[in-house]
């Protein structure tokens, strides 16, 4: 008679848990379904939702443990328990934490993907030019025109200011001006020079000086591709001395960005 009564205790303690277990893995099977329609729209990648997953199953697992734990011992107890649990994970997790959300708010926001930005990262004196070319759980892969590649912490990222940005290149080339009439014509040839690798900016082109035998321009330029080759600038420089090679030019890159 004992022997029936304390398992019928048992069974009545562990009833409560076990519906709580249910609900809970009901909500995870339609929580599951939720997240592989988002990932097969794009919304959300297939490493964001199996990480939702993961966690979403280690949080069942904590809570049906304690839940059953707390059929046994006293309810307030039990309450400082889970408590206390709660804050020791939050602070030993919270880095992750913190990088997990700014995971999943970068992967929700997919316009800052493919498209070019001014980066101002806080704590950074100097802003890095690039497309964000790749979110991972724990960093975004910065890439810049020459393909150079930056790997920056979703922290950081998720804290950014950007703005968009067209590519920019630019050179400086100097001219020798020998007869009367050479500075008007090396005038008509820039205007009516159309490359074929990149485009001119010419409301940002500036003449940079003007003498009595010397003339230099400093020539913004824009790509047409979403990428720089460095051959593609050897080219257009090359393009830049045929042009203008009767006034023996000097082409110096200075920067991209």
């Amino acid at each position: 008679m004992a022997e029936s009564d304390l398992i019928q205790d048992i069974l009545s303690k562990i009833e409560v848990p076990i519906i709580i277990v249910l609900t809970l893995i009901i909500i995870r099977v339609f929580f599951k379904k939720l997240l592989d329609s988002l990932a097969l729209r794009g919304t959300i990648s297939v490493t964001g939702k199996e990480t939702v997953v993961r966690i979403l199953d280690i949080s069942i697992i904590v809570i049906s443990f304690l839940t059953l734990i707390a059929q046994f011992i006293e309810v307030h107890m039990a309450l400082i328990a889970i408590a206390a649990l709660t804050l020791i994970l939050v602070f030993m997790l919270i880095d992750k934490i913190r990088g997990f959300i700014a995971y999943l708010s970068l992967q929700m926001d997919k316009k800052i993907m493919g498209k070019y930005f001014e980066i101002i990262l806080p704590g950074f004196k100097k802003p890095i030019y690039g497309r964000v070319a790749k979110i991972s759980s724990s960093h975004c892969e910065v890439e810049d025109a020459l393909g150079e590649k930056y790997l920056v912490p979703n922290t950081v990222m998720y804290n950014a200011v950007l703005k968009p940005h067209t590519v920019t290149l630019v050179f400086d080339i100097r001219l020798k001006l020998t007869g009367e009439g050479d500075l008007r014509a090396v005038i008509d040839l820039f205007k009516n020079f159309k490359p074929e690798v990149f485009r001119i900016d010419d409301k940002r082109s500036i003449i940079r000086h003007v003498g009595p035998s010397t003339f230099t321009i400093r020539i913004v330029a824009h790509p047409t591709t979403p990428s720089i080759r460095h051959i593609e600038i050897i080219d257009f420089m090359s393009e830049l001395i045929g042009r203008f090679k009767e006034y023996d030019p000097e082409v110096r890159f200075v920067k991209v960005y």
